[in-house]
């Protein structure tokens, strides 16, 4: 689930048309209409709304859709949806299958046990690769993939899919993200990202 809010940050106004909060509850009330895999509320928050879909792609593709159409908005990180069942908190866990040069499995396997993940198969296949087959909660997937990517040097594959609500595995701590966020609009000379890239 993310949240959609106006965009009220310093680069308003710069590449849409569509400011107003009316404008984007009408397109994102419109969508869930249209759309029976996605499902829009008001949230707590004031003038935020609540969108709910199938994953990090689907909501992906929803807002490149609107920014397309000229709506600018502000989106919040996407999080996961929990379950409460007799008193318990449950969250829902993918079955990961990972596909990568036996040089890359180990790091792959450490990163995603820091992530809460539980080893169920490693096996080897041909051409010096081997496949991984993982229970990993889903939370703990969001901003994987640009830390898988870099890890296994663009060689590894990974698919993953929905298997159940299990019990809460814990608390990930402060796990890399993958992301830089602007706060203004200008030049910028490599020499100054460089110390931001190891970040």
């Amino acid at each position: 689930a993310v949240n959609f809010c106006v965009n009220d940050s310093p680069l308003k106004g710069k590449e849409g048309s569509v400011y107003t909060a009316q404008k984007l509850a009408e397109r994102l009330f419109r969508e869930a209409e249209s759309n029976v895999s996605i499902t829009v509320a008001h949230s707590k928050q004031r003038d935020q709304l609540e969108v709910q879909g199938r994953g990090e792609l689907q909501l992906g593709i929803l807002i490149e859709n609107m920014r397309r159409e000229g709506i600018e908005m502000a989106v919040s990180p996407p999080r996961v949806l929990f379950k409460q069942e007799n008193g318990a908190v449950l969250e829902p866990i993918e079955d990961v299958l990972i596909e990568v040069d036996e040089e890359y499995s180990g790091i792959v396997i450490d990163k995603l046990s820091r992530r809460h993940g539980h080893l169920i198969d490693v096996e080897s296949t041909l051409g010096g690769r081997c496949r991984v087959r993982m229970t990993v909660p889903a939370r703990c997937l969001i901003g994987f993939r640009p830390i898988f990517t870099a890890d296994t040097r663009g060689s590894g594959i990974l698919f993953s899919t929905f298997n159940s609500y299990q019990p809460h595995r814990g608390e990930t701590g402060d796990l890399r993200k993958g992301v830089i966020v602007s706060m203004a609009d200008g030049v910028l000379t490599s020499y100054a990202l460089e110390s931001i890239q190891d970040r």
